[in-house]
């Protein structure tokens, strides 16, 4: 499910994802004592972190909140293009984050050593943080988001520890390509979290026709609730109507879909034998060449709350595509799911001006 807020322009869109992210950690941190949040690089971020420190600042929280990273490229902390570096700068030096609560990828290491190093990061500072008795109670969950099913504690193995947490805040950034963190159009695999041969073998298959979901709009936004990319697709909600007075229209959801990494994972950046992804990996930007390390679909679809936030005319048609299940499956942002919440898309009219 999608869930669409279009605003009309880049900072109103980042005012309502900053207030978004500030409801989401208050809610968790009466759950549980701290909360992972997982940032993106590039320049919309930017943005987002100015307006989180003008305007929450000041909140309690934020010696609570552990900070990782969906993706970085392979350039020293110092180096212009890092996103740790950027993040620092903008958002954890003015915050006041000690190093304790950072674990950034360190883009300086090697990165097929850096991604093993990683996973071990990963699962010793997740594998007590979510769905530990300790942490949460069942009866604070709310019902919509969290079904006994899923309430269920899932071990991922990353090198010697296990990863039973999760991450609880995953933003994410789209290109113009449809990448997301650093995985391309030409990794989809890694964003569906399984091997190369258990995708293709779940292409073709008619997608299943599930019942509307519906969520409320407001006054400022248009949401719609679309089929996610699981393969098990619904139909197109009812949506609220836009500033312009467009109805959502109504379609299923693609075939491709992705599983939930419940294999066995190692930390090598390699497809286990069950067909799961390691949960980071090193890439390449098939553009630049640039080296990057990224997390996987094995994590940023096991997240808790998943939020993109994007904006220009120059990613509206690769948005429409995966919005309105035109070809969504050809982009690694259009297989990102979350079987929670669904995922939330903050647009400004430029870039979500669906047609």
């Amino acid at each position: 499910m999608d869930i669409l807020r279009i605003y009309p322009d880049p900072e109103t869109t980042v005012v309502a994802c900053a207030a978004f992210i500030d409801r989401k950690i208050k809610e968790y941190l009466e759950q549980q004592p701290t909360v992972s949040l997982a940032l993106s690089g590039g320049s919309t971020p930017l943005l987002l972190f100015k307006e989180l420190v003008n305007s929450y600042g000041k909140a309690d929280y934020w010696g609570k909140v552990k900070f990782f990273w969906a993706d970085e490229r392979c350039v020293p902390p110092d180096d212009p293009e890092s996103n740790f570096g950027n993040a620092k700068m903008a958002l954890l030096d003015p915050l006041g984050i000690p190093e304790e609560q950072v674990f950034r990828m360190m883009g300086e290491n090697n990165p097929d050593e850096e991604v093993k190093r990683y996973a071990e990061i990963l699962a010793e500072n997740l594998k007590k943080e979510n769905f530990k008795e300790e942490g949460l109670k069942e009866e604070n969950l709310k019902a919509e988001n969290f079904k006994e099913e899923n309430f269920k504690e899932e071990v991922f193995k990353a090198g010697n520890h296990e990863l039973t947490g999760r991450i609880d805040i995953c933003l994410l950034g789209m290109g113009s390509d449809g990448h997301t963190a650093s995985i391309f159009p030409d990794s989809l695999r890694l964003i569906q979290g399984e091997s190369e041969v258990a995708s293709k073998s779940r292409v073709g298959l008619p997608a299943k026709k599930g019942g509307a979901s519906k969520v409320s709009g407001s006054t400022e936004t248009r949401e719609k609730s679309t089929g996610t990319a699981s393969g098990q697709g619904s139909t197109l909600g009812e949506g609220s109507t836009s500033a312009q007075g467009s109805t959502l229209g109504e379609g299923t959801a693609p075939a491709q879909g992705t599983i939930s990494a419940q294999g066995t994972i190692s930390a090598q950046g390699t497809i286990s034998a069950r067909g799961a992804v390691a949960p980071v990996a090193h890439t390449k930007n098939p553009y630049s060449g640039q080296d990057r390390i990224t997390l996987t679909g094995t994590v940023i679809n096991n997240s808790r709350t998943t939020l993109f936030l994007a904006h220009g005319k120059e990613k509206k048609e690769v948005l429409t595509a995966i919005l309105e299940n035109k070809g969504r499956e050809k982009f690694p942002a259009g297989l990102v799911t979350n079987r929670f919440a669904g995922v939330y898309w903050f647009l400004d009219s430029a870039a979500g001006k669906l047609n």
